[in-house]
């Protein structure tokens, strides 16, 4: 199992109407845990993540697909005001 501390920010909080969470998953797929509300603030109609999202792992950018691993610390944020997703 893989244990994650979740954080969210901005529009994310809004969507899952929490601001962190411990997980213990087996196959760290965010999207699949918080639903299609949450997938649609991230990615835009392109397939890319939309542009102001931010991916922090560990307090570092990171891709989407980046592995994630025991531990880790990952924040969703998008930036103060202007975002609409």
């Amino acid at each position: 199992m893989t244990r994650l501390h979740i954080r969210f920010q901005g529009v994310f909080e809004e969507r899952v109407r929490r601001k962190d969470e411990l997980l213990e998953i087996s196959s760290p797929t965010l999207g699949r845990i918080y639903g299609r509300q949450f997938l649609q603030a991230i990615w835009a109609d392109s397939g890319k993540m939309c542009s102001g999202v931010s991916v922090l792992v560990n307090g570092r950018s990171r891709e989407w697909e980046a592995s994630l691993y025991d531990g880790d610390e990952v924040l969703f944020l998008t930036p103060l005001g202007g975002f609409h997703g």
